[in-house]
């Protein structure tokens, strides 16, 4: 739907009569809606017409990213300059900053989603504009109400505003499906305003075959994942956007915040005016570096008013305020105890910023007066709650250490057998939240080989960790992996982080160990007497001290342990050991006499083990001397709890030095698998509650 394509004599929809939404929008709306073209003469009109925009913040216009690219190659290097023609038909000088995806990746005539891009608007035009209210959701449909907004092309080479009014529902690849709304050429670009709470909800993207779509505003989140730069940025608009609306509260006339209340939609408690003043607050911190440290927060905030954990899948959020949007306003209120349950909104919102105030203000992260600003807030606002629990608990709040009161998210990767295609394996990654609570966050296509396992899982995982990672906790990663994957090295693959930048290597940064498939998976409920006999071992390990124990017994005269026959009860000891044993190995564990000795420690219920994989490298294997080193961590560890990170330091230490310490750290793999219960506080990497898969009625052998 670019403009400037055949268009045609169009008649604008008449907006809603009767003092409603769409009129009490209207004229608050265009102002801020602009015109994309080509550059024209200096000091003259704007060329080429070639599609619509909205500012966001002063500098600042949000357009569809196919309406920049239509200025070609040299617009989208910023070597050229894009017009942007105001309602007051002002032509100021724009620079194409960021567009998604970017219009060098494009290979199709249709321009993927999410379509957006961000156009910076030169300084050097003495230009106050209006800028729209950006929505602080991230459930945005369904939206009964919208406004559709943009500028047209009319005949005689006139050029027109638009209005229309339609609906809004989700769309399955993320967009918005449009219905009822005319979107004529040239409206690609404008905004679509949700009426009932007075938002930018999306961007005008255009007519496709299903009908016509537009692209949420929250998809300007993925600038976070491009690159460094895109996360700066997204800051620095919000931040403006937010300094903005603030600036026009403050002063009289109109403006966002007073035309809100108007609109016929209660937003309970935290009112806008509230929420003006709480995020120009925010925008004066340093972002988020993770989606994790949001959702920490307004998690916990739910908790303290009795609300249930918020999970977010499809979008990640990247700023403080988006905490509170989930915390007021995520579910329409339209779901039973949801998030947008009224009564508690305020309540949930102030526990939430004296909890960001907290974190930040220990972890020294952003400008004391800011910090002392937002403090400030919490305090005053905190007087005006009616629950008193809350209100004698906003001192307590603003000083606790966020390492005692975060509840920690892991993350885990489920690699399944594919029994159809033997050699091939599904797989799926789930967040892990305490207390058993654990969400699928995403599950791969079609099975692949286990030489693309690693390509596939490692594209995905950083989604994952950013939800997980929060200020000083970094999520664990479990692999919960068939015996015959016991020898992949998951530890040493490398994933990039959350925002685009360097490859870190999973087990030098985070706890990183493997779960039995069969176990956790395959047959999560094993018979009374075997749960009772793994139950035992896990609390022996777990009380400790633990004790190191071959895995493959030693026989008279045969000095190779795979060179044991696989006669009935050769592994009969694993059965008689003290449930402290674990058992190591110097060696693969993935076939031959050590595969059968897996298997029986498996059958004895043992939930940790230790073994070293082929080097790397390649170097020749000490065994005996590294099994020593793997020994002594148990020494130091006393307890199951504490071998994770014990591991992981080892491996950290190991990297870059020679010797047996390094070649150890190289070939370590740690199996920690303990029963699984919904309980707390059962180690780093927790116990998420029993969950069924692809081939819980089967077990695989070998």
């Amino acid at each position: 739907m670019d403009g400037g394509q055949g268009a045609a004599a169009v008649r604008p929809c008449a907006m809603t009569s009767g003092g409603g939404p769409a009129d009490i929008l209207g004229e608050a709306v265009r102002p801020s809606v602009v015109r994309i073209g080509a550059p024209g003469e200096p000091g003259g009109a704007a060329g080429k017409f070639w599609g619509s925009g909205f500012f966001v913040a002063p500098g600042w216009v949000l357009t569809a990213g196919h309406v920049a690219a239509a200025g070609g190659e040299e617009t989208w290097r910023g070597a050229a300059p894009v017009a942007v023609t105001t309602a007051e038909e002002e032509v100021l000088d724009g620079e194409l900053v960021f567009s998604l995806p970017a219009p060098d990746a494009v290979r199709t005539r249709a321009w993927p989603f999410p379509d957006l891009a961000l156009v910076r608007v030169s300084a050097a035009y003495p230009f106050d504009p209006e800028c729209l209210w950006l929505s602080d959701r991230s459930t945005l449909a369904p939206a009964p109400g919208c406004g559709l907004y943009g500028w047209i092309e009319v005949p005689g080479g006139g050029v027109e505003f638009h209005p229309s009014v339609g609906s809004v529902s989700g769309g399955r690849g993320g967009h918005l499906v449009v219905q009822g709304g005319q979107l004529r050429a040239g409206c690609s670009g404008g905004p679509v305003v949700d009426l009932e709470r007075g938002a930018v909800i999306g961007v005008c993207k255009g007519a496709e075959s299903t009908g016509s779509v537009a692209t949420p505003v929250t998809a300007l989140r993925a600038l976070c994942d491009e690159t460094p730069a895109g996360a700066r940025v997204l800051h620095e608009v919000l931040g403006a956007h937010d300094r903005y609306h603030r600036d026009r509260l403050l002063a009289p006339g109109e403006c966002w915040p007073r035309i809100q209340p108007r609109l016929g939609r209660g937003n309970g408690t935290f009112t806008p005016e509230l929420r003006t003043a709480l995020y120009e607050l925010f925008a004066r911190l340093p972002a988020p570096r993770t989606a994790g440290e949001v959702l920490e927060l307004a998690n916990e905030a739910r908790d303290a008013v009795l609300r249930p954990s918020y999970n977010v899948r499809e979008y990640r959020p990247r700023s403080w305020r988006e905490g509170a949007g989930l915390l007021y306003d995520a579910h329409d209120g339209r779901v039973p105890g949801g998030a947008g349950a009224p009564g508690m909104e305020l309540e949930a919102v102030v526990v939430y910023a004296a909890k960001v105030c907290a974190a930040l203000a220990w972890e020294q992260r952003g400008p004391a007066d800011a910090l002392d600003a937002l403090a400030a807030w919490v305090e005053e606002t905190g007087l005006r709650v009616e629950n008193e629990v809350i209100r004698g608990r906003v001192a307590d709040l603003l000083a606790e250490d966020p390492r005692a009161a975060s509840a920690r998210a892991d993350v885990r990767v489920v690699i399944h057998p594919e029994l159809s295609q033997p050699g091939t394996h599904t797989w799926q990654i789930e967040l892990l939240r305490p207390r058993g609570h654990h969400r699928v966050q995403q599950v791969g296509g079609r099975a692949v080989a286990r030489s693309r396992l690693r390509e596939a899982i490692c594209a995905a995982l950083p989604a994952a960790l950013d939800l997980g990672d929060a200020f000083t906790h970094l999520a664990a990663v479990e692999f919960v992996v068939p015996r015959q994957l016991f020898d992949l090295p998951v530890e040493r693959w490398e994933v990039r982080t959350s925002d685009g930048g360097a490859c870190e290597r999973l087990g030098l940064h985070r706890s990183v160990v493997l779960r039995d498939w069969q176990r956790t998976v395959g047959s999560p409920d094993p018979p009374e007497e075997e749960a009772a006999v793994r139950e035992e071992r896990w609390q022996g390990v777990s009380r400790g001290p633990m004790e190191a124990h071959p895995l493959l017994p030693e026989r008279a005269g045969r000095r190779q342990p795979d060179e044991l026959p696989a006669a009935v009860g050769e592994f009969e000891p694993l059965d008689r050991l003290a449930p402290t044993a674990v058992p190591l190995h110097h060696a693969g564990v993935s076939q031959g006499a050590a595969a059968r000795a897996v298997d029986a420690a498996m059958d004895a219920g043992y939930a940790v083990a230790l073994w070293l994989r082929e080097d790397p490298s390649g170097a020749p294997s000490t065994g005996g001397a590294q099994l020593e080193l793997v020994s002594s961590l148990l020494d130091e560890s006393v307890q199951a709890a504490g071998l994770p990170a014990r591991v992981r330091e080892l491996r950290r230490r190991g990297e870059e030095g020679n010797g047996t310490e390094a070649a150890c750290a190289r070939r370590l793999s740690l199996l920690y698998d303990p029963p699984q219960r919904q309980r707390r506080g059962a180690g780093p990497l927790g116990e998420p509650r029993r969950r069924g898969g692809p081939g819980d009625r089967t077990r695989t052998g070998r």
